[in-house]
């Protein structure tokens, strides 16, 4: 079974992704750059980068692909 979605629903995915991504890098980058708050390891900062370049690549792939 193929589930086909609109170009609106489409683009609202991509919005969710791309706000993922921001929720991402700033939860981890903003800690890291003022320790006064609370710094991360090193890894949880790769993991947290990672993740947000991930969620903003799967909005592009999104958007890419529902405008066909």
């Amino acid at each position: 079974m193929r589930v086909s979605f609109s170009v609106r629903q489409l683009d609202k995915l991509a919005d969710l992704s791309i706000g993922l991504g921001h929720l991402f890098f700033g939860s981890t980058v903003i800690p890291f750059l003022f320790p006064v708050i609370d710094r991360p390891p090193f890894t949880v900062l790769a993991l947290g980068l990672g993740f947000a370049f991930e969620f903003w690549t799967f909005a592009i792939w999104i958007l890419e692909g529902g405008r066909k």
